[in-house]
């Protein structure tokens, strides 16, 4: 397992002094900067811990640096400038500091390059002007909840001839796109005519572009709801939100609106066939990576059974400043723990 550790001197520099390896005693690594470089410091084999070289030990905005992960003996005994094939790189790269993402201003955005998904059409069914949503995640790229509710006022949201109008235009303009996604200010599920626009969605989408998959990224307050459960069956990809393990994680991570009960989030999760779980994993002032927390989280997936569990932490600027990543290496440690535990399969996604 590899990880990046890098410190921010400002917005343009990012100082890589820090820098470290944690590798299997079976990989050797080499550090190369924007994948075609010559490596800093030469081939090594071995659990160990590697510091960059002194004359190379910042970033500028842009650039990247990757680990080359590979079996120990398939690296020449001479340090070599080429790649070798086939062999993983984990990289990173500085981001602008934006702090936290504005609205989507629209009913279709994108597309984007998506952790999971790759090439996505984003689908906004929420209003563009104030963020609608069942949870106020601390987390949350979006920042903070204007409207925490398990309902929406039907004048701020678009209506589904509106949607489709934007998603055939998009499908047209980009026809080898991998995802539509339904996800944008909030919660899409709380749109009074989901299921309605989620049918209608697929109809056009099996007529333009029958390659392209329908995903939904939803946080499951709404799953223990017979229509809403019926309109997940429409997609190819339905990814459910559990973060908790039980009330107290809730209210601490989620800070759901009154409604909104952990019973009835993990009543709905546990009537979805072929459940795809999402959670998101933080550490700091809130955590759900260890103690109490950790443990529900763990127990509660193990009960739900569910097909798939996607793990993955913050990858932006969020609304709450105690809020900390939790790192790649750690979510792999996560998920191996989990896995053993649970027999789940469990996905880990960075970067």
């Amino acid at each position: 397992m590899a990880i990046l550790s890098h410190t921010k001197r400002d917005d343009n520099h990012t100082s890589l002094a820090d820098v470290f390896v944690l590798w299997d005693a079976s990989l050797a690594f080499r550090i190369l900067f924007n994948q075609t470089s010559p490596p800093s410091i030469p081939p090594s084999g071995g659990g160990g811990k590697a510091e960059l070289s002194p004359q190379r030990g910042e970033l500028e905005r842009g650039e990247n640096v990757c680990l080359e992960l590979c079996p120990s003996a398939t690296f020449p005994s001479t340090t070599n400038t080429s790649s070798l094939v086939g062999c993983p790189l984990v990289c990173y790269t500085p981001k602008r500091d934006m702090g936290i993402l504005p609205l989507e201003t629209g009913i279709v955005y994108g597309p984007i390059r998506s952790r999971r998904l790759g090439l996505s059409l984003g689908v906004n069914l929420l209003p563009t002007d104030y963020k609608l949503c069942s949870f106020d995640c601390v987390y949350c790229h979006y920042g903070r909840t204007d409207v925490k509710s398990l309902t929406g006022d039907a004048h701020d949201l678009p209506w589904s001839s509106e949607v489709l109008r934007e998603v055939r235009a998009a499908l047209r303009k980009y026809p080898n796109a991998d995802y539509i996604t339904f996800s944008g200010n909030g919660e899409p599920t709380l749109h009074p005519a989901f299921p309605k626009i989620a049918a209608e969605v697929r109809e056009l989408r099996d007529k333009l572009a029958p390659n392209v998959k329908l995903a939904l990224f939803s946080n499951a307050t709404t799953a223990h709801l017979a229509h809403v459960r019926e309109a997940l069956a429409l997609f190819d990809l339905p990814m459910l939100k559990l973060d908790a393990g039980d009330p107290q994680a809730l209210a601490a991570i989620n800070r759901p609106a009154p409604e909104v009960s952990w019973e009835c989030v993990v009543e709905g999760l546990g009537q979805v066939p072929n459940l795809v779980i999402q959670s998101v994993l933080i550490d700091g002032e809130v955590s759900n990576v260890k103690g109490a927390a950790f443990k529900a989280w763990g127990e509660t997936l193990a009960r739900l059974k569910p097909a798939r569990v996607q793990i993955y932490s913050t990858d932006y600027p969020v609304p709450e400043s105690g809020v900390e990543r939790v790192l790649p290496y750690e979510l792999q440690r996560i998920a191996e723990e989990v896995r053993e535990r649970t027999g789940l399969l469990i996905e880990t996604h960075w970067f």
